[in-house]
């Protein structure tokens, strides 16, 4: 009797965790969890069951339950790459959710940057906001067969750009974004100079990079979001220049780092196979706040990264700004997004 028992446990342990592995894949991670925690209720030592749990732990960010579960996992498994390769993935789980930053880096435009656009006094302003934020969240896309943007986003700004005079909406909003209380505008480049209008925003952004030497004349066209000529394509310019001047990704961001904001609308796979969209500002990465030693608090409010960057060429100044406080103007062309990119610049090569 006592051996089928063991027998029967041993079954509705495996069974409740083939329930989590697909609610896993849905994924459902609540379910994902019940599920694990039945199949440990049921074999305490299962090994799969203490997987199962962690990951859905980690789906939920419960970043020390995932640690714990997933702990007792490798001591049954101590060479299973599956259980390794999810513990390294909740430790950047918790930087990506500290930084703000999705695991595909794909993130939010924080909350604030909107509340000068909807306090304005001009209602259309405040109703192209609600449009914005829509597209910005997913809940206005583009038309799945054309590819168009939504018509609430093309009436919004048609009836915008019809109502006011210049200065054109886009000074507009840079001003509103500048008004923000954790922005600081006209942020001093590294040289002690301003970046006045002229300046264009990718070369704002390379101003705070050492470049002596790479090819001036890759650094010249990497000045422009669209490099003049038609040496390189209009979609991506700027992000298919970076290699010659010896940047590559990396995820977790340093100061001295680029910052790519980029659109979903113009899409592509890039070598880390990460969707991509089309570039539409480079900051530079002045501030990250180191990571608590382990077992320490994260500090209230989340660990911050601060960026400097020029919104637009016609801006006459530079700003500093939370890395998920843009301008929100920056992202008007729906189609999934913003994305952030981090790329470094590796030191000068051995001759």
């Amino acid at each position: 009797a006592g051996a089928r028992s063991d027998k029967a446990r041993a079954l509705r342990a495996a069974l409740c965790c083939n329930v989590a592995a697909v609610a896993l894949a849905l994924p459902d991670f609540h379910k994902a969890k019940a599920a694990a925690e039945r199949a440990l209720a049921a074999e305490a030592g299962s090994a799969k069951g203490l997987y199962r749990l962690g990951a859905a732990e980690m789906g939920l960010d419960a970043f020390d339950a995932a640690d714990k579960a997933l702990a007792g996992a490798l001591a049954l498994l101590p060479n299973d790459p599956s259980v390794t390769a999810a513990i390294k993935e909740v430790a950047l789980s918790r930087a990506y959710k500290y930084l703000g930053v999705g695991q595909d880096g794909k993130f939010a435009l924080h909350p604030s940057s909107y509340d000068p656009l909807f306090a304005s006094d001009n209602p259309l302003i405040a109703a192209h906001a609600k449009v914005l934020a829509a597209v910005h969240s997913g809940s206005l896309p583009n038309n799945p067969e054309t590819g168009e943007p939504p018509k609430e986003f093309v009436e919004a700004e048609a009836a915008l750009n019809d109502a006011i005079e210049p200065p054109p909406l886009q000074a507009i909003y840079t001003g509103l974004f500048g008004g923000l209380p954790d922005v600081a505008p006209d942020a001093r480049l590294p040289d002690g100079t301003g970046g006045g209008p002229g300046m264009a925003i990718a070369e704002f952004a390379l101003k705070h990079v050492p470049l002596a030497d790479a090819p001036q004349d890759a650094v010249a066209d990497a000045a422009y979001l669209v490099p003049p000529g038609h040496r390189w394509p209009k979609n991506n310019g700027f992000l298919r220049l970076l290699p010659i001047l010896r940047f590559s990704r990396v995820i977790l961001p340093q100061p001295g780092d680029i910052a790519v904001y980029t659109t979903g609308y113009v899409v592509e796979r890039d070598k880390l196979g990460f969707v991509r969209g089309q570039a539409a500002l480079m900051a530079a990465v002045v501030h990250v706040d180191p990571f608590p030693p382990d077992n320490q608090p994260v500090p209230e409010g989340g660990l911050s990264v601060l960026v400097h960057s020029k919104p637009a060429k016609e801006a006459s100044c530079g700003y500093r700004h939370p890395l998920r406080v843009v301008p929100p103007h920056l992202f008007s062309v729906p189609g999934g997004g913003p994305f952030v990119y981090f790329y470094r610049r590796s030191p000068q090569p051995n001759p």
